[in-house]
């Protein structure tokens, strides 16, 4: 017969195997709990990722611009390009033979209809000039496909308005492609400012755009022959990040000044140098400086400065090493136009843009916020030739 004091020990032992068997059978439970969460997690992000098909689509232009932007497009692993719309027999054989295209059927303006109409399209972009944007826009919006188009959305205001409308009522997407705000330094400067209000109140936007290397003398003179080209063609990138940044706020007036320092321009009648000052009743003070030449690279910058400190957005360089000596330091020039410096950012609007078919993502460009860039160069414009600051 067991004493008391071994009695004790074993019911002592007993309870602690006990509880160390309810213990692990506890976590056991947990894990296969855990385990079962995780395949049916698994599992519907499986029967998600089903969702995420490749688009049938299809381009207009294949110019200059249209060339950079169908590289991405035929790169895209998630788009099949099923034709491009391109009249002018030059463009369509230097764009297949530099994409490597020949497979890839080309059709006329005149099959539009025809191409719009079939039900596997999904989409289409539009890299065509921008007197032809509202036209084509309406007549894919009426197929209930998705838009891309290269900025501006369209000539006119009212024609922006018709676009936007048009969309919505049909359900679908259309997106405006100002690319800078998908470029990573322009990104982080808008979070900075708008979503973690580092830099307090707005008293001042700054942005510069100087281009390189300088455009034709053709395209320079025929770009904009009505109006102001270097405000309507290139500063337009400027005042869409203005727009972005300040919410669509209505400004209180535009003054627009400019100078022709190339003689042959200046002959054409046409300006190379532009400053702009756009003043806001909040107090925001926004200024564009723009010229169509520099002699070290393509230089874009946006500074934003309020009560609580400043964000710019600078240069990327085409190198990130710095070489020092000696005799001093060297760095990287800037690179040498748009399709290097914004590489990145003509990529990832085109993944926004797939997101935007997916259902998961909205276009960045918002009906309100096109008018108003619309708006304020239509007012630039008139600054521009009535040579005096123009109220809103």
């Amino acid at each position: 017969m067991l004493s008391s004091s071994a009695v004790a020990v074993v019911q002592t032992v007993g309870s602690v195997c006990q509880r160390s068997l309810t213990s692990k059978l506890f976590r056991l439970s947990n894990t296969t709990t855990r385990l079962a969460t995780t395949t049916s997690t698994q599992t519907n992000h499986g029967t998600d990722s089903w969702k995420h098909r490749q688009y049938n689509v299809g381009a207009f232009g294949a110019g200059r611009i249209g060339r950079m932007h169908l590289r991405n497009v035929a790169n895209h692993r998630r788009l099949k390009l099923k034709w491009v719309v391109e009249d002018k027999a030059e463009a369509r054989e230097a764009t297949q033979d530099e994409l490597f295209l020949h497979d890839t059927p080309f059709s006329s303006s005149s099959e539009t209809q025809s191409l719009l109409s079939d039900p596997s399209l999904d989409g289409v972009f539009i890299f065509t000039n921008t007197e032809s944007h509202a036209s084509l826009i309406t007549q894919a919006l009426d197929k209930g496909k998705a838009v891309f188009v290269e900025k501006p959305t369209a000539e006119t205001r009212e024609e922006i308005d018709q676009c936007y409308s048009l969309a919505q009522a049909k359900g679908t997407h259309l997106f405006t492609g100002f690319q800078r705000r998908l470029d990573p330094a322009m990104s982080d400067l808008y979070t900075a400012v708008r979503h973690r209000g580092l830099v307090g109140k707005i008293f001042n936007i700054h942005t510069v755009s100087r281009d390189s290397p300088k455009p034709s003398y053709d395209f320079l003179e025929n770009c904009d022959p009505n109006g102001c080209n270097l405000l309507s063609d290139m500063a337009v990138h400027d005042v869409d990040i203005i727009v972005w940044l300040t919410q669509a706020e209505l400004p209180e007036f535009i003054y627009v000044v400019t100078h022709a320092h190339d003689q042959v321009l200046a002959d054409k009648g046409v300006d190379d140098s532009l400053t702009v000052v756009i003043k806001y009743k909040s107090g925001v003070i926004a200024t564009i400086d723009s010229c169509r030449e520099t002699t070290y690279g393509y230089d874009i910058r946006v500074e934003v400065f309020g009560s609580d400190g400043m964000v710019v957005a600078e240069n990327p360089r085409e190198s990130s090493a710095v070489i020092n000596g000696a005799a001093g330091g060297t760095i990287r020039r800037l690179f040498h136009s748009f399709p290097q410096r914004f590489e990145k950012a003509f990529q990832l609007e085109i993944d926004h843009f797939v997101r935007c078919m997916d259902g998961t993502d909205e276009p960045p460009v918002t009906k309100d916020q096109a008018l108003m860039t619309a708006r304020i160069i239509e007012k630039g414009v008139q600054s521009f030739r009535e040579k005096q600051p123009v109220y809103f």
